[in-house]
């Protein structure tokens, strides 16, 4: 490889691979895919509340969504839409404009969490 060193070329490989997310700017584990999905978040505790929420985008374990109002992290959260059903959990949510961006973490049907929901 001349011209280019190991360490530059391992970076753009790394970057590849293993974007950054724009919010975080941390290394995401999955892509995203973007979408325009309506879904309302709903909540138990510490006292129950929902919201409407609109998806930005979407991977294998995880969603971001766009809400008008803050929710707070971490929390345990049940989503619905005309295409999904999931339960997740907040791991954060941050002013974007006038609005919020929050960021969940999907959980899998046989999950401790999910399953205290469930009760």
């Amino acid at each position: 490889m001349s011209g280019v060193s190991f360490v530059s070329w391992h970076r753009k490989l790394l970057d590849l691979l293993w974007p950054c997310d724009p919010v975080t700017g941390q290394r995401r584990l999955h892509k995203r895919h973007a979408s325009c999905e309506k879904v309302t978040i709903r909540w138990k505790m510490p006292s129950p509340g929902a919201t409407a929420a609109d998806v930005k985008d979407v991977s294998v374990d995880g969603m971001r969504v766009e809400t008008p109002e803050p929710v707070q992290a971490p929390l345990v959260v049940q989503i619905s839409g005309e295409n999904r059903e999931h339960v997740g959990v907040v791991l954060y949510c941050e002013k974007s404009g006038s609005k919020f961006l929050t960021g969940i973490q999907l959980l899998e049907p046989d999950d401790p969490v999910r399953l205290m929901l469930d009760r």
